[in-house]
């Protein structure tokens, strides 16, 4: 008989303020070298078992016995991002080893091995920033095998990304098992399901099946309550429209190929102009779709020779980022403007694949138009420019040239759910756009009420729940709920059904058909699954930033100046300021400051930070500043660039030294030289500015030429080489969390203007006003990544 690995005996568990508990008497033996896969739908507890196995929850009621092996349980979350530790491939897959302080031999060994089985082996150097979502995923697996665990743990770690790089993944963790691993793996893929030996169901917490895949898959009940189709009609979309175009481009199977045989006609030519259309007319033009002047009215959004470069780094500046070269309605790209190049947004989801300098454009020369009232599938791989053109329609993002056109609202549900939402309690949550755009009493209850109900999270039982304890799933429907909360126009949903399980899928796509039928609402939605786009009127194949299938092909139309979209204006500022945050400053120099040892590179930069920082007295300060000026030019920083940042600091000094007068009362003493009613301006006061002052110019100086002249490696190398190894770690967590802190604050600004929390951002109090409201959700978002990062630690053998 097998060894036992983990016993599991009644085990319960249940959230704080929970109303039911999320595990009831739950009892399961896993064996060695079992590949067990792990249903059920949506808020069942799968996640739970599975961190309670992985020792991130604590026990409350039962047992788990885990037979001690020396050796951690490794465990894959679902959102790959969250588990990465440092900031350079090779520094996180050895994060691992160095904990478990094993020779550097070994660690070097271990951390070869594990990128080379998950084909990492170029990326070894790369920023962990620059991967995509999948070579992402394929690093947080690399972390956990360097640990060279017994058993490991699959949290719907595949769920994210494209079918091409699930299966290099996939059969990684077949060769495991097929080394005497032991597989658990959490899943709602049928596909992943069937690589599995054994299958264990939950539903609502308890455990309802256990048993053979073969068995299984003779249950015919169980295997039809998960993975049957209960509306066939649902997936019928686009074989209906498809003769109803004439187009005939689905086949009669119903099968919908990506990759550019879907499409009539052939493939797209390279610059984006539709080519999958009538041979008789020239692509992009009216004639090719018989779309005449009359019909602009039936155009919902337009591209117009769309180009969007993350590898500039220069910010937009948004009166001329409109493309104003660009040909007028001709679909065939657009000349690029001056000065209109935008800095690279490491946030976006799939922008990673096109974010190496000298690559090709997120997006490159893309002419698109969307008929109202229709559903339109994007496919494309991770890194394929999918994102970056739905934040380009939602006009988060300002084009490096050509224009965006729409006729109506638009809306993005972003790919991140848990990010996207930062109200305590779920019902607040969804009220959050409706009450921004005015509506209250009655009419703000019932839109809320609709949305929860169509997003299958009805409003009586989900509307007092807390956030933290809905799945992940769960999550990503309440996300939903608040995007069609909004009742906008023309609605963008980057990977909806990622973390949803099969009816959940089958009842976002009813929801968005009568979305489009009965509310006349233009969708437009991301996949990776091309089964997904069945459910669409057309669909729309993009690789590399270019189109190149188009199933049903729509001609941009001349639109009038009115309805291009510029909403971007409103708030470019503050998302390309933290663009521009989470970006790395390094530059390899040969100056005295670049070629100092890191130890005393790193000792000079905190004894002038911390006595910029900290000193009170005036002159004191003046001879750090001095010193630090000096350290600037050692180091041939751009006095420029110093002298442009302060120039953007110095509102918010004056803006604090004025709280700072209104707060503070007169001592006595100070000489009062100016007064007004209640305000007085003293002598104190002047000195507190000039202090203020000095503190902010010195910090920024030292801060910016530290950052300028030190690589990350460099830093993490010196900490392990001088310091004890809690020292290293403590401070490559301080360096991964600065730029987690500013993605999710990325995150909560485009949801925060999304759901219209932000108006606009132009001058310096609508600057004011923009931050407030993100503090608090920053300040909970905060907790949680600190939680996350816990677990990150945990899983890779930090206790």
């Amino acid at each position: 008989m097998s060894q036992n690995l983990i016993s599991v005996k009644n085990l319960s568990f249940s959230y704080e303020n929970a109303d039911v508990p999320a595990l009831k008497n739950v009892s399961l033996d896993v064996f060695k070298g079992d590949y067990i896969a792990i249903l059920g739908t949506n808020g069942s507890g799968k996640s739970t078992f599975s961190k309670l196995m992985a020792g991130f929850l604590p026990l409350q009621e039962g047992v788990i016995e885990v037979q001690q092996t020396g050796k951690p349980i490794g465990f894959v979350q679902q959102n790959p991002k969250y588990q990465i530790i440092a900031t350079i491939v090779e520094k996180d897959t050895a994060f691992g080893p160095q904990v478990l302080r094993l020779s550097e031999d070994e660690i070097a060994r271990r951390t070869s091995e594990s990128l080379k089985t998950v084909d990492l082996t170029e990326k070894t150097k790369a920023n962990t920033n620059s991967l995509s979502l999948g070579q992402t995923q394929k690093l947080a697996l690399a972390g956990i095998l360097a640990l060279e665990t017994d058993i490991l743990i699959l949290d719907e770690a595949v769920s994210m990304i494209d079918p091409e790089t699930r299966k290099s993944i996939l059969d990684v963790v077949d060769d495991l098992h097929e080394q005497g691993k032991t597989i658990i793996h959490i899943t709602h893929d049928i596909d992943e399901a069937r690589r599995a030996n054994r299958i264990v169901i939950l539903e609502k917490g308890t455990k309802i099946f256990d048993d053979t895949l073969e068995n299984f898959e003779k249950d015919g009940a169980e295997f039809e309550r998960l993975f049957g189709v209960t509306n066939p009609d649902v997936y019928r979309r686009a074989e209906k429209s498809a003769r109803a175009h004439g187009a005939g481009s689905q086949g009669a199977n119903g099968t919908n190929a990506p990759g550019g045989k879907n499409a009539p006609g052939g493939t797209n030519a390279p610059g984006g102009t539709n080519a999958a259309c009538d041979s008789h007319a020239p692509c992009g033009t009216a004639a090719a779709t018989g779309l005449d002047a009359a019909s602009i009215t039936d155009i919902a959004l337009a591209f117009d020779g769309i180009t969007y470069d993350y590898t500039a780094k220069k910010p937009a500046r948004a009166e001329k980022a409109t493309g104003k070269a660009t040909g007028k309605g001709t679909g065939k790209g657009a000349k690029s403007a001056p000065d209109t190049t935008i800095a690279q947004d490491t946030t976006a989801a799939d922008s990673a694949l096109t974010t190496a300098p000298g690559s090709a454009p997120a997006v490159d020369h893309v002419s698109l138009a969307f008929r109202r009232g229709t559903i339109t599938a994007l496919l494309g791989k991770s890194g394929s420019g999918k994102s970056t053109l739905f934040e380009l329609g939602a006009s988060l993002l300002a084009p490096t040239s050509g224009k965006v056109f729409c006729s109506g609202k638009t809306a993005l549900a972003l790919q991140d759910a848990e990010s996207a939402l930062f109200k305590p309690v779920a019902a607040d949550d969804v009220a959050f756009g409706p009450e921004n755009q005015g509506l209250k009493g009655k009419e703000l209850l019932k839109r809320v009420k609709d949305s929860m109900d169509i997003c299958n999270l009805p409003f009586k039982e989900f509307k007092d729940r807390s956030i933290l304890e809905l799945s992940g799933g769960e999550k990503r429907k309440l996300a939903l709920a608040g995007i069609i909360a909004m009742d906008s126009d023309i609605i963008f949903f980057d990977e909806p059904t990622s973390s949803l399980d099969p009816k959940s899928r089958e009842q976002f796509f009813s929801l968005i058909q009568k979305l489009a039928d009965e509310h006349n609402k233009t969708i437009i939605f991301s996949t990776h699954h091309s089964e997904d786009s069945l459910a669409a009127d057309r669909t729309i194949h993009i690789e590399r930033g270019k189109i190149i299938s188009d199933t049903n092909p729509c001609a941009v139309p001349n639109f009038q100046a009115e309805t291009e979209n510029l909403r971007y204006k409103e708030h470019a500022g503050l998302l390309s300021g933290l663009r521009n945050t989470s970006l790395g400053e390094f530059v390899q120099k040969n100056t005295p400051i670049h070629k100092m040892n890191i130890l005393a590179k790193t000792i000079l930069f905190l004894i002038l930070f911390i006595g910029n920082t900290m000193l009170p007295q005036i002159p004191v300060l003046i001879g750090f500043c001095v010193a630090s000026a000096i350290y600037a030019l050692l180091a041939h920083f751009s006095p420029k660039k110093l002298f442009f940042r302060m120039v953007k600091i110095l509102p918010w000094i004056l803006f604090f030294f004025v709280w700072q007068v209104l707060l503070f009362p007169v001592n006595e003493g100070d000489t009062i030289w100016w007064s007004w009613k209640f305000l007085k301006f003293t002598d104190a006061n002047l000195f507190s500015l000039i202090r203020m002052m000095l503190h902010f110019f010195g910090a920024m100086t030292t801060l910016s030429v530290f950052v300028y002249s030190t690589e990350i490696t460099e830093i993490l190398d010196g900490m392990k080489k001088y310091f004890h190894i809690n020292v290293f770690v403590f401070f490559m967590l301080i360096l991964r969390f600065i730029p987690l802190l500013t993605e999710e604050l990325s995150h909560i600004v485009k949801t925060q203007i999304i759901r219209e929390g932000i108006k606009s951002t132009r001058g310096f109090f609508n600057k004011v006003k923009a931050i407030l409201p993100i503090i608090v959700p920053l300040m909970v978002q905060t907790i949680r990544r600190s939680s996350i990062i816990a677990e990150a630690l945990e899983a890779r053998g930090m206790k």
